[in-house]
Parts: C-alpha cells; structure tokens; sequence
C-alpha cells in the first residue's frame, strides 16, 4: 500500500477516536484559556472530552482554586468544568459553590459556579447546593441559583422557588417564575396566580406569571409532568 494511502488511512482514524490528551499541562490549560475567542476554541466537544482524563481535570482544578490567578480565568475555567458532565466535576462545583474563602474575593465568582452547575441534571446534591444559594446574600447568585434550578428541572426545588416569588430583586423573582414554569410542577398554580392577580407588581413579572400559568395548563392538559 503506497505511504501516503497509509498516512491518509491513519489520519481519519485518529480523528474519529475518543480524545484524551494525557499530556496536557497546566501552563498549556492556564494559555488557553488566556486567549481571546476561549470559548469558541476550547469549549468544543472533543476538547472538553480531554479534560474528563484525571491528569488534565487534575491541573484544571489547580487552575480554578489558584487565587494567585486573574479571576477572569478561573471564571473561564469553572465554565469548562460546567461543560465536562462527570460527576467529580459537579463535586468539585459544589465545593466551589460552599466554600465562603473560594468566592469572598470576588462574590461574582459564585453566580458563575451556580450557572455551571445548571449542566448537572438529576444529582441531589447539587440541587441542594443550589436551593440554598436562593438564600444566598449576592442577588446575583440567588438569581442564577434560581435559572439553574429551572434547567435542572427538579420537583424539590418547587417550594423554594416559590418563596423566591417573595424576593426584593426583580431578576430574582422572574427567573423563579420561569423555572416554575420548566418544572412544570403543578403546586406552583395559585402561587404564581397570586403574583398574576397582584396589582401592585411590577407588570412585566406579572406577564412572566401569566405565561407561567399557561404553560402549567398546557403541561397538566397534556399529562406532561
């Protein structure tokens, strides 16, 4: 078979084989993420895959918990472990999202680790995590506690959603109106309806809780729960 037959022959099949790149150190990790455009080039597929390798998540993880490092990287870098999807990246966020000395420098930190634990569907834990950030004292992280709840989709977090209908911040409040609505759960329906009914809220929340409603009604119609 001439050479470059055999060349061409190896080249697709390395293509189409799972990669792990092994040797991928954290200099390497820490430039990437460094560079502009790092989302469109590093949170591809097949280079998230590699980071499910343990060397790679390994230096990763001593990138994020690097407080020697510009905080806009490890932000980069907590949005990656959003995306790897195994279950010890979705411990590590929630270690993340608890520990009070990882986020007190810099508070927007810990609404980034509550996005990326939105990724993490059907794990008690982090559902937890992320009900108690509804309580949390920086509205921005109550606000994406509450969307990621949404996307999660979790009937546990349906009671605590609810009592964030309550919360001073409009952000906070339509996006529990919305997660309601993903849930899909019909225990929320005289909650939101209240909201709906109530003349004195703002008429933007007001319409997120009518269309709410609908979609309650559309789901229970339609035996979606």
């Amino acid at each position: 078979m001439p050479k470059r037959i055999v060349l061409l022959f190896l080249s697709v099949v390395l293509f189409f084989l799972p990669v792990r790149l092994s040797g991928v150190d954290s200099q390497e990790i820490l430039n990437k993420l460094s560079m502009n455009g790092w989302e469109s080039g590093m949170l591809n597929d097949r280079e998230v895959e590699a980071f499910r390798d343990k060397s790679n998540f390994d230096n990763l993880m001593g990138i994020i918990d690097d407080r020697g490092i510009d905080w806009r990287i490890r932000i980069r870098g907590i949005k990656l472990l959003g995306k790897i999807g195994t279950p010890v990246a979705a411990t590590n966020l929630v270690r993340m999202f608890n520990d009070t000395f990882f986020t007190h420098e810099c508070p927007s930190i810990k609404s980034y680790v509550a996005d990326a634990l939105g990724n993490y569907r059907g794990d008690t834990m982090v559902v937890l995590a992320l009900i108690d950030g509804l309580r949390d004292r920086e509205i921005l992280v109550r606000e994406e506690s509450a969307r990621s709840l949404g996307r999660i989709g979790s009937p546990a977090a349906v009671p605590y959603l609810v009592e964030a209908l309550r919360d001073r911040s409009f952000a906070v409040r339509i996006n529990a109106i919305r997660s309601l609505a993903l849930i899909g759960d019909f225990r929320a329906y005289p909650h939101l309806k209240q909201v709906m009914d109530d003349r004195q809220e703002d008429p933007v929340i007001r319409d997120a809780a009518s269309a709410a409603l609908d979609t309650l009604m559309s789901k229970r119609n339609s035996g979606v729960h």
